[in-house]
């Protein structure tokens, strides 16, 4: 029995005119098929209509939009829910809502979170089928969460994220960008290899696209990858790459990441005087942008570079200031992060009257967080080892390295048992 064309090679000889042997013969004979490509015709010759993108109702859906994004960008993280209220279309709101949750991600994704909660609670409520607008959804709230540190949740919002952009007639763009971000929680869990390689086919798809501009994000990522292997001049150098494309177009926030990344290689390469170059660089944008969370990670990648270099006393207000800004920002499980940093160059210089108060609060945010078992107790033994002055910066490191890779879901246990 001779099959049916298919919606997407209907499309085709709709778009292109050009009609292979034997779907000639059967547009010939079937009238269902002629009938579909003639109704693509007819679709595709008024998209081609410039009167079609000049309508007045269409710059009023524009017009409301950045009225609504606006309202939304007022609300305080409390006042999300009264979204469900709006008198507007739920797709102009959700459309909205996504673009402030996007935005929130990197300065504030605690309340990043929150939105995206309540417009999917929004979408189910209304119930209107917009797989792209649920995928979209999905994927916010995976970024959110993976910069939470709540990575097997943020894994599971991908997953999701996926299920919806397959639903749609050619989801390949849109996966892209599910694949770019399994790369960026591969790396965010130090799964490299997996990390790479994922980046590397988000990015293929980007160019075959031609969105230079994620592509070039995703560059970030690869730089990144390589910076925390170890290779810092090839992570430089895909840092730089980055900077070239997004200095051609509009300022954005992925331009202040680009500089605070050179920035910190240059440090570490002891290219001092372009590092100062590009820290001023990095944060004359993080502030235009209100990119609070990465300004914090700007402060501390400063310190390790200072730490590096055995320059303590320059490091902990870098670290203060780092560790009070993820706490505003809900980020606690970096806050504790950076207090183990804050601790291990208290007890190199022996400042125990700082270091004991300090253990205890690392060891109440743990515990606030409701953190595994084995993490509890290597906290509070290390509390109990500053109390009595027993504890070394080595021993605080290597604690902090497991507590760090905890928070990320890896297993494993302290290395070393540098204990006075």
């Amino acid at each position: 029995m001779t099959r049916h064309l298919r919606d997407d090679e209907c499309m085709r000889v709709a778009a292109d005119g050009d009609v292979e042997g034997s779907l000639a013969g059967h547009l010939d004979v079937c009238q269902t098929c002629t009938q579909s490509v003639n109704d693509w015709k007819a679709f595709i010759g008024a998209l081609r209509m410039p009167a079609v993108w000049t309508e007045p109702a269409v710059e009023q859906h524009a017009a409301d939009s950045e009225e609504l994004v606006a309202k939304i960008r007022r609300m305080t993280a409390e006042e999300f829910g009264q979204l469900i209220n709006e008198p507007v279309s739920r797709e102009l709101l959700l459309e909205a809502g996504i673009e402030v949750a996007h935005e929130l991600v990197r300065r504030a994704p605690r309340d990043a979170l929150h939105l995206a909660d309540v417009l999917r609670d929004i979408l189910m409520y209304a119930n209107p089928d917009l797989p792209a607008i649920a995928g979209t959804i999905a994927k916010e709230r995976a970024n959110a969460l993976r910069r939470l540190m709540r990575y097997s949740e943020a894994a599971e919002a991908l997953d999701e994220a996926e299920m919806e952009y397959r639903r749609l007639v050619a989801p390949f763009y849109e996966l892209a960008f599910v694949e770019w971000g399994r790369a960026t929680l591969a790396f965010a869990l130090k799964q490299f290899p997996e990390a790479r390689d994922r980046a590397a086919s988000a990015r293929g798809v980007f160019l075959e696209y031609g969105d230079e501009i994620a592509a070039a994000e995703v560059r970030l990522l690869e730089g990144g990858i390589a910076f925390d292997a170890g290779d810092i001049r090839e992570a430089r150098r895909r840092f730089e790459e980055a900077a070239a494309v997004f200095v051609q177009h509009k300022e954005r926030p992925a331009l202040a990441l680009a500089y605070q990344n050179l920035c910190t290689c240059d440090l570490r390469l002891g290219a001092l005087e372009d590092a100062q170059r590009f820290h001023a660089l990095a944060c004359d944008l993080l502030k235009r942008f209100d990119m609070k969370a990465e300004a914090v990670r700007l402060s501390w990648s400063v310190w390790e570079a200072f730490a590096a270099q055995g320059k303590r006393e320059t490091a902990l207000p870098c670290l203060r200031e780092a560790a009070a800004g993820f706490s505003a920002l809900g980020m606690e499980g970096d806050a504790a992060e950076v207090g183990l940093d804050i601790l291990e160059q208290l007890v190199a210089l022996e400042r125990y009257e700082e270091a004991i108060p300090l253990a205890r609060d690392i060891a109440s945010i743990c515990q606030r967080e409701g953190v595994a078992l084995d993490v509890a107790n290597a906290v509070a033994y290390l509390e109990q080892a500053v109390r009595a002055t027993r504890a070394t910066a080595e021993f605080v490191r290597q604690t902090k390295l497991f507590v760090g890779a905890r928070f990320r879901g890896e297993t494993g246990w302290i290395e070393s048992d540098s204990i006075s």
